[in-house]
């Protein structure tokens, strides 16, 4: 699963306080379900609606149900940014990037994962001997569920190959009471104190991936995680993430509970108090650092503008020396909009919303706005840095501002549930509200 960061080119950027609680995630009639008749109720008829995969449970209190697409094969990045990126649209895709050169993870066989029992239409690379292998130095620090109080505890550090070997010979914990389960591990920073795009133990695995895969466009990573154990049943907690997120299931099935983030304040009763609700679906609750649709803090803006101003100046001495008019014209224009860009991330700082996003799609360059990718400062309520999402809550650690204070049974609105079987991805914009329960398969 990849958390993505929505960069600028791909969003608006405008900010709703609080006060609002208008959405534009609220659908138009004929998004009601799969059939426009409003009743709720998915039919299967081919389509981009979802069918096998998805129930809406409806509760006393009526609340629109949201649609999930649904894609055979992954979608175009134009086609996927129109139909769901850019209409906060949940997703499900029955395949793997598949037509991405650089994914190696895994390979399509005759059979598709969809007409296929859970775990086979692929074939699959990263097998337990080649995650030992590859990255099995990697220190990482499972979580351990106690079968007897319903918690989450931090266990002891140790080696990933170590984790996998007490995984498959089921000495990783007392198996009468306990199971063992890898989620987001500490994030790594690095040689100037950013927060680093990869956390253990898949540093050693980005070359079976693309950094950005050709579905989400430009779409900046901010995080990619790995997810292994042996748990069956065990809930995650009700709860929304920070950013966008691309979960690529690789073994087992998970099982979503999803609310849209348009009911954070109506129905959800986050644990935190909210401050800002971003039209992406992002919130930023009280006690967290300001910052833009994309996660973006002040600190970030300031230190891309001081860089881009650096770069500007040395062009311009270059262009100087040269004597060439024109090239000195251009360079000088240069300065001039990273000084303008320097100011809006100063003003940012102290206060203002100066429109440095609009800037950024200024750009005439036609390269990625992606100068935010690897900062997450957002998540200074989670020490590992990053999003807390399949990260059960850890006993002592329940107040993380992002989970919900009911569960998800207590929840008076409608939600829709997906059934995601390995060999499929799941999409969720940012602020979804979802609670997830994993079945191993016995794999």
């Amino acid at each position: 699963r990849r958390d993505l960061v929505m960069a600028s080119k791909l969003s608006s950027k405008k900010k709703r306080k609080i006060r609002d609680t208008s959405s534009p995630w609220d659908p138009p009639s004929s998004f009601l379900d799969g059939d426009g008749d409003g009743d709720g109720e998915e039919e299967a008829k081919g389509g981009d609606s979802a069918a096998a995969n998805v129930v809406v449970h409806k509760s006393e209190e009526s609340s629109v149900p949201f649609k999930v697409m649904s894609y055979s094969s992954p979608p175009s990045c134009i086609m996927f940014y129109r139909e769901c990126i850019s209409q906060r649209q949940c997703a499900v895709i029955k395949a793997h990037p598949w037509n991405d050169k650089k994914w190696l993870v895994t390979a399509p066989t005759a059979q598709t994962p969809s007409s296929s029992p859970p775990g086979s239409g692929f074939t699959l690379k990263w097998n337990d001997s080649y995650l030992a292998s590859k990255a099995g130095a990697q220190i990482v620090t499972p979580m351990v569920y106690s079968l007897t109080n319903k918690q989450y505890t931090r266990g002891k550090s140790m080696p990933f190959r170590e984790f996998i070997h007490n995984l498959n010979n089921n000495t990783s914990v007392d198996q009468k009471s306990e199971e063992a389960y890898m989620t987001t591990q500490p994030a790594a920073f690095d040689s100037q104190g950013r927060l680093t795009v990869a956390n253990a133990p898949t540093p050693p695995l980005l070359d079976d991936m693309p950094l950005r895969p050709e579905i989400m466009g430009k779409l900046t990573p901010a995080a990619y995680n790995l997810w292994m154990g042996k748990t069956s049943g065990k809930s995650s907690g009700l709860h929304q993430d920070w950013h966008d997120n691309l979960y690529v299931l690789l073994r087992g099935t998970k099982k979503f509970k999803l609310w849209p983030a348009s009911l954070t304040q109506t129905h959800m009763k986050p644990r935190g108090t909210v401050a800002e609700v971003f039209d992406n679906g992002r919130v930023r609750y009280e006690g967290a650092e300001r910052c833009r649709e994309d996660g973006a803090t002040a600190r970030d803006a300031r230190r891309v503008a001081d860089v881009e101003l650096a770069k500007a100046e040395q062009q311009l001495d270059t262009a100087e020396a040269s004597g060439d008019k024109k090239r000195i014209q251009s360079a000088r224009k240069a300065v001039e909009q990273a000084e303008e860009r320097l100011d809006s991330a100063l003003a940012f700082a102290v206060g203002g919303f100066a429109n440095i996003e609009e800037e950024d799609e200024e750009e005439e360059d036609g390269g990625d706005s992606d100068a935010f990718d690897d900062d997450d400062d957002d998540d200074d309520f989670d020490d590992d840095g990053g999003d807390d999402d399949e990260g059960q809550q850890v006993d002592g650690e329940n107040n993380l501002p992002h989970f919900s204070s009911v569960s998800s049974d207590q929840v008076v609105a409608n939600s829709t549930e997906i059934v995601l079987r390995a060999g499929e991805m799941l999409y969720l914009p940012a602020g979804t509200w979802h609670d997830v329960t994993s079945y191993h398969d016995g794999d």
